[in-house]
């Protein structure tokens, strides 16, 4: 049976680059793994719903959103506080 959600990704070694998918039925864990993906530098190449693309402005709803529990986390942990806080000073979910 084919995932609900798929994101096609890249893996860029010195010499060559590794293409692979991760699938998941649960759009919470789609935007945890993308978050994964951005922290460690890796390519997003598509994002995917019941294996057709998502149009480019759902996927980059799905990139902004991950982006910014990456954003908040950093902050989190640079600062040293803690979801509530980064929530009252940023603006940013935890």
């Amino acid at each position: 049976m084919l995932a609900k959600y798929s994101v096609e990704f890249t893996i860029s070694f010195r010499r060559h680059q590794v293409t692979h998918h991760y699938r998941t039925d649960d759009p919470v864990a789609l935007e945890e793994f993308i978050v994964e993906l951005l922290e460690n530098g890796c390519r997003v190449q598509n994002v995917l719903h019941e294996g057709i693309p998502l149009p480019q402005h759902e996927a980059d709803k799905i990139l902004k959103t991950a982006a910014t529990l990456l954003a908040a986390k950093r902050l989190q942990l640079s600062l040293g506080i803690d979801e509530a806080a980064t929530r009252h000073r940023f603006g940013l979910p935890g």
